[in-house]
């Protein structure tokens, strides 16, 4: 019987660490014997799910606003005017719309791109508003400047991926941390002892337990918010 209580508590604590990492992407549907556990575990879930999807939407808004760039130089050296350029540089899905209908408004294409920027948390777009105000009159400076602009922003995303690679490392390191007092307790099991009986039958045991899972969640905190703190800088 001890084995299989640790068993469970295996189970859980690997379970916990894929939610904690952002790796579980399965949707657990509420039951009417445990719907209010269910609807918890979904919402964890989902909140992990909801993480990766927010971070690839925002890689891929950066990619559109680095292509943006270099499409606009492009256009500006064949000769287009400014805000015709843009418009065919943007294409059917602007990754800056706001600066799209002000080229068609006639407003202040500048002004607008800055909205754009400020919106998405693109700061080639802040480069690009800021060239646009500076150039407006010449169109061979914004091509120059806009395909810097493009450029840096692509080696900037490449170092972004690298960066995120390395951090793999760490987050798969606090994950096996994780699971190591479950390890522990299927060795005192197969030892013959009785760790979860221990745990969950003495009040020596409940603080030992008490204790244990608050220090691996503020391990995992720890780690988390230096990973957090690393990707923000990116």
């Amino acid at each position: 019987m001890s084995l299989a209580r640790a068993l469970v508590a295996a189970s859980f604590m690997v379970a916990a660490s894929w939610l904690w990492g952002g790796r579980l992407r399965l949707r657990i549907r509420p039951t009417r014997q445990c719907g209010g556990r269910s609807d918890l575990l979904e919402r964890w879930a989902a909140g992990g799910w909801a993480r990766v999807r927010r971070g690839n939407f925002a890689e891929r808004r950066r990619l559109a606003a680095a292509e943006l760039c270099l499409a606009l130089a492009a256009e500006l050296n064949t000769g287009q005017a400014l805000e015709p350029a843009l418009r065919r540089a943007a294409g059917p899905e602007p990754v800056c719309p706001t600066a799209v209908a002000a080229c068609e408004l006639g407003a202040d294409v500048a002004e607008a791109l800055a909205v754009d920027a400020r919106e998405w948390n693109l700061s080639v777009l802040t480069g690009l508003a800021a060239v646009w105000t500076v150039s407006r009159g010449s169109g061979a400076g914004l091509a120059r400047a806009a395909e810097q602009l493009g450029r840096s922003a692509l080696d900037s995303e490449q170092i972004r991926r690298e960066m995120s690679a390395e951090l793999a490392g760490p987050r798969a390191t606090a994950a096996v941390l994780a699971m190591l007092p479950a390890v522990g307790l299927l060795l005192g099991s197969g030892l013959g002892g009785s760790p979860v009986s221990w745990l969950l039958g003495t009040p020596l045991g409940w603080a030992a337990l008490a204790i244990g899972l608050a220090l691996e969640g503020l391990g995992l905190l720890w780690v988390r918010s230096m990973v957090r703190g690393v990707e923000r800088r990116l």
